[in-house]
């Protein structure tokens, strides 16, 4: 996962402020994670980063301490999962690495 420096969630974990309190670490830039790959071991075939979204409903369930049972029982909770909002600052990163 990249996190900008402008990136914020509420989990907080010994590495700061997170988006999943389970990260060990988001990084922030490409050299902050391609430091890890062996250049001599691998070759990155693609570096991809993408938007994240999540849905408002989550958060209010999470902040209201509901469990996703809820979006069984209520329909209308369900309709209302379908709106999104981007995290600013965050992105899924995915690599393909190939072994040399």
């Amino acid at each position: 996962m990249q996190k900008r420096w402008y990136g914020w969630y509420y989990h907080r974990n010994e590495a700061g402020w997170v988006l999943d309190p389970t990260h060990l670490r988001e990084y922030r830039s490409d050299g902050e994670l391609l430091r890890h790959v062996n250049p001599d071991q691998f070759l990155v075939r693609e570096n991809v980063k993408s938007p994240i979204a999540y849905p408002v409903a989550d958060f209010l369930l999470r902040r209201l301490r509901h469990d996703a049972y809820a979006y069984r029982k209520h329909t209308w909770l369900r309709a209302l999962r379908a709106a999104k909002v981007r995290l600013p600052g965050y992105a899924i990163w995915e690599l393909v690495l190939e072994r040399l």
